[in-house]
């Protein structure tokens, strides 16, 4: 499925997901503000509202705490099937 195949109004809301997880990436490693602070920036560069801004941050927090852990669980498969 491409773009061409969604309503408009979707794939606006892909494209701002998107670009709101970059900015959040960028947030996180910019080090200005703890993460659970995230949200006010949102408000503030995005035009959210409070709700809107919490929804997008928690969503991007799990989708950030999953692949973490994938990439934990990844390093110790492979650290197990160095020990004979």
């Amino acid at each position: 499925m491409n773009d061409l195949d969604l309503p408009d109004k979707m794939v606006e809301d892909e494209h701002l997901r998107n670009e709101i997880y970059l900015y959040l990436e960028e947030l996180r490693e910019s080090g200005e503000t703890n993460m659970f602070g995230a949200g006010t920036y949102l408000q503030r560069d995005f035009e959210l509202s409070k709700d809107k801004a919490i929804t997008y941050l928690s969503d991007w927090m799990k989708q950030h705490n999953d692949e973490l852990q994938n990439k934990v669980d990844q390093q110790s498969f492979e650290d197990h099937k160095g020990v004979k």
